[in-house]
């Protein structure tokens, strides 16, 4: 049998990032740090066990690199025009050594 879908809204401010998942219709942040990072990171990888996990987000200044870089390293699918640039030529995106 295979999971069903659940759709992972993501708006990433400097601050912070809102989280969104739908059907469901949960909805909760966590800080755009390190620490905030890593606790989506695990409540992601937990969901990924009872559903077929899809993550979407938009571009913000450059905040959402480090998302992204997360998102990748536990393996879910995610879209972002911005960030497909920045996995397939990281130059055109700029300096990410901070990351």
């Amino acid at each position: 049998m295979s999971q069903p879908d659940l759709f992972v809204d993501i708006n990433v401010a400097k601050g912070e990032l809102v989280i969104h998942a739908r059907p469901a219709g949960t909805l909760w942040r966590v800080t755009n740090t390190k620490a905030g990072l890593a606790a989506l990171g695990r409540k992601l990888a937990r969901l990924t066990d009872t559903a077929c996990v899809r993550v979407g987000f938009r571009a913000s200044g450059g905040y959402e690199l480090k998302l992204a870089i997360l998102l990748d390293r536990i393996g879910l699918v995610f879209a972002s025009e911005l960030v497909t640039t920045y996995f397939e030529s990281p130059s055109l995106v700029g300096d990410t050594r901070e990351m």
